[in-house]
């Protein structure tokens, strides 16, 4: 019997994203293990109505519309100990149709996030952390939505538009000195699996990063090196990447703060087959960088970011170059009102093909009482594939997929549960 939550999945998957569940539920139980422990339980719905106007979720197929009931179900977890923080969240998405009751969903949409934090000593800081998303394009647009930024992980699932799992886990050390040095290492993997004929995709690679404060001066100057390894399940020959970068960070104040990295991007792509055709191995430079930008006001928060870096094809055309762009704005126009606006671009450029992704997003939250929120939102999703991306999912080259959501709908939260351990 296949379990209601791992819906569809060969036994090698349900066992990989099982152990990832249990192994964080490994380190919950032993958070809660040691003395003076405090957990809090956030328990919350919303219950929505949505229309979409393209309800088939295949890429390049633009159907026609339906009128949505959604009830989205879940909460978080909270734990903390002295130098210990651990949280697991959980969503899932439960979705009936009104003119295609065919395609209602139940317990097949969820997403699990979870991260550990620990200070071992006054400089040194451990952390560990795993998002999970399972389900379809527009699903997952809404189980991530509300005011969270769009990720890179997100924008993969609604890049591919079908059912995917998406499964990202890192783990970093840092060391941090405020007047000299800081320093990071970190380890990461990203699954993905679009089901079909697309295969299994892994990304696993390390990053090394060293700042150092200029003296008085708003500055931080510093160096990274990331590396990546791509692997592709027999679709695709494996690639490696190599990005050695220059970091400059400015920080004039506490609200403020801006990250620039760049430098080239070595890939050494190994010879293989991709769908039994040959195709000879070599290296490629391209240049790389990005910008993040954070700002926090009294009324406002905004977060902006967009540059190029290796990545993960998603399943579609092997490794590749991501050109992708997120812009988050919130403001709050009142101490119950709060607008919010989210864009997010994401661009795929490897041999032979290259695929586009462009999402907006804008609604407003008001709270009607202590429990009780109303949100109004609109998403719109653009894609198109091309290439060898477009002969992998089943579709022409240059194939597009547009959809417009339009959501109302009632946020419920009780009371925070807490308790001591």
């Amino acid at each position: 019997m296949t379990p209601f939550w791992f819906p569809d999945m060969a036994p090698s998957k349900r066992q990989a994203l099982a152990a990832t569940l249990v192994g964080w539920l490994v380190i919950s139980v032993a958070t809660v293990a040691v003395a003076q422990v405090s957990s809090t339980l956030y328990p919350y719905g919303e219950f929505a109505a949505l229309y979409d106007d393209n309800i088939d979720q295949a890429a390049g197929r633009n159907g026609r519309g339906d009128f949505i009931s959604t009830e989205l179900l879940g909460g978080s977890l909270q734990t903390d100990a002295p130098q210990k923080h651990f949280a697991l969240d959980y969503s899932t998405l439960e979705s009936q149709y009104l003119s295609t009751p065919s395609l209602d969903r139940t317990f097949q949409d969820h997403f699990v996030g979870a991260s550990y934090d620990q200070r071992l000593s006054p400089n040194i800081t451990f952390s560990m952390g795993d998002s999970l998303l399972i389900g379809d394009a527009v699903s997952s647009a809404i189980i991530t939505g509300g005011q969270v930024p769009l990720s890179l992980q997100l924008l993969q699932g609604l890049l591919f538009r079908s059912s995917s799992h998406n499964n990202f886990f890192n783990s970093d050390i840092s060391y941090s000195n405020p007047q000299s040095w800081r320093a990071s290492a970190t380890v990461e993997q990203l699954f993905f699996s679009g089901g079909g004929t697309s295969g299994e995709s892994f990304g696993q690679g390390c990053t090394l990063t060293a700042d150092h404060d200029l003296g008085k001066s708003e500055f931080d100057l510093g160096a990274a090196y990331s590396f990546e390894d791509f692997r592709f399940s027999e679709l695709f020959p494996p690639t490696e990447t190599h990005w050695p970068q220059l970091r400059l960070i400015w920080h004039p104040d506490a609200n403020l703060d801006v990250l620039v990295r760049t430098g080239p991007i070595f890939a050494d792509s190994f010879a293989g087959d991709s769908n039994g055709v040959p195709h000879s191995g070599g290296w490629t430079i391209d240049p790389g960088g990005m910008l993040q930008m954070r700002y926090s006001g009294r009324r406002f928060n905004v977060s902006i970011e967009g540059g190029q870096e290796p990545g993960l094809g998603a399943g579609l055309a092997g490794a590749a170059l991501y050109r992708s762009a997120s812009l988050f704005f919130e403001y709050s126009i009142s101490r119950r009102l709060v607008v919010f606006v989210k864009q997010g671009f994401l661009q795929t450029s490897a041999n032979g093909s290259s695929s586009q992704l462009i999402t907006y997003s804008v609604g407003a939250t008001h709270q009607i009482s202590q429990h009780l929120s109303l949100t109004c939102q609109y998403y719109g999703i653009r894609n198109t594939v091309s290439g060898s991306s477009a002969q992998v999912i089943g579709v022409e080259s240059g194939t597009n997929a547009v959809a417009n959501l339009f959501l109302v709908g009632v946020i419920w939260q009780v009371a925070p549960i807490h308790w001591r351990w």
